[in-house]
């Protein structure tokens, strides 16, 4: 079976760029200076992104745009004929307590999500939270092997209840 589309957080690529594997190319988000963190978009280059048979849309390179890059956060828009569909490739801080490292990656997360030309187009949303799941429950997610939650769980649950079209 073929893997679409991956998500890869911590991958210390040094330099934003597109890269092209044998069956993937690889769009990154860059590393910190220190070669910390980075982010990278893997998408399939053989997949038919399209049920019409008689005429399969095949990605290519020229069919993302970068809309935002850091090294925690990647945002790409991905536009052909008959598909529209961004993905975001996230990393959260690792001290997700509440504190100004937290608040202040979700403020810059927002503004980012914000950035999306239509807001109606799908989000696939690719994140490593670095969150403990809990007691809360809510629509973005069940109670499955509950533990103490992360203390800004609720606020996380709320702002992926806000987004319409996450995948």
């Amino acid at each position: 079976q073929k893997v679409h589309v991956v998500g890869i957080q911590e991958a210390r690529t040094p330099l934003d760029q597109l890269r092209h594997g044998e069956h993937y190319f690889a769009i990154t988000s860059g590393a910190t200076p220190a070669g910390n963190l980075g982010n990278e978009l893997w998408l399939h280059k053989g997949l038919s992104w399209s049920d019409d048979s008689k005429r399969p849309v095949v990605l290519k390179p020229k069919d993302c745009t970068v809309v935002y890059s850091d090294e925690r956060i990647l945002l790409v828009a991905i536009r052909t004929k008959r598909m529209a569909l961004d993905v975001l490739v996230a990393h959260f801080p690792h001290q997700w307590d509440g504190g100004e490292d937290s608040r202040t990656f979700m403020v810059l997360l927002t503004k980012v999500l914000g950035k999306r030309a239509n807001a109606k187009v799908p989000l696939l949303f690719l994140a490593d939270t670095n969150m403990t799941i809990g007691e809360v429950v809510s629509t973005a997610f069940g109670h499955f092997a509950a533990e103490k939650h992360s203390p800004t769980l609720e606020e996380f649950a709320g702002f992926l209840e806000s987004l319409d079209n996450v995948l």
